[in-house]
Order: C-alpha cells, then sequence, then structure tokens
C-alpha cells in the first residue's frame, strides 16, 4: 500500500490493492468473490494510513469474516431459502454503503496525512548559509 499511494491515489491504490486481493480469494468464494475483499480494503486502507500497523490489519481481517457468519440472526438453513441468497446481497449493500460513507468523510484521502506545507519563514539550509 505505501508504495501504492506514492504513485496513485489512496482511491486508486486501494482499489488496485482490493483487486487483487479479490482475485485471491475467488477460488475460496467463487468468480464473484472478488467483489466483498474489494469492498473491504477500503477500510484496511484507512486503518494503515492512520496507524501503519500490519498488526491491527490482520486483527481486522481476523475479525471480518467471524463476524460476517454471524450476522444473521437465525438459522442458516432458513436465512438462505432463495436463489439468490439475499442474506449475501444485504451484507454487500451494507459494505457498500459503508464504503461510500467512509469515502465521503475521508473525502477521498481515506486516512492518508496531507503533507505540510512549508512555513513561510523557513529557509533551506543551503539558503540560511549563504
Amino acid at each position: 500500500m505505501p508504495e501504492l499511494q506514492k504513485r496513485h491515489s489512496p482511491v486508486r491504490a486501494t482499489l488496485l490493492l482490493g483487486l487483487a486481493w479479490g482475485v485471491w480469494h475467488v477460488p475460496i468464494y467463487g468468480p464473484a468473490g472478488f467483489v466483498v475483499p474489494m469492498a473491504l480494503a477500503f477500510f484496511y486502507t484507512v486503518l494503515w494510513n492512520r496507524t501503519h500497523s500490519v498488526g491491527l490489519c490482520i486483527l481486522l481481517h481476523a475479525s471480518f469474516t467471524p463476524a460476517q457468519e454471524h450476522l444473521i440472526l437465525m438459522a442458516r438453513s432458513k436465512a438462505y431459502t432463495t436463489v439468490l441468497d439475499a442474506p449475501d446481497f444485504a451484507i454487500l449493500g451494507t459494505y457498500l454503503v459503508a464504503v461510500l460513507i467512509l469515502l465521503a468523510v475521508t473525502r477521498g484521502r481515506l486516512g492518508q496525512q496531507q503533507p505540510q506545507p512549508p512555513h513561510p519563514e523557513a529557509r533551506p539550509v543551503a539558503a540560511a548559509a549563504a
């Protein structure tokens, strides 16, 4: 992520990394299995940009799957009765709305700090020596 963000905006870097991460999950979740990881990548980007902690990103990853598995408060056999798997679409919709809110709140910066402009009175060291 740090290298991607050197060359791309936080949103574009997240989309690139999320696409790769999503393709990685296709063997587990099937051809459409890249969509949820791509959405979740936005949350990892904010966490990384704010903390630079791989450990916290690992903990976030470890929390998503168990939390997602237990979001439906009824027997799995009763929740998944249609061909469309409505609970999965509800969860995906919730993730996508959350990503849109995250993009709006962070104005697309996704937690990345803006470079500080130089202080008007600061002079380069070489100029001060001259």
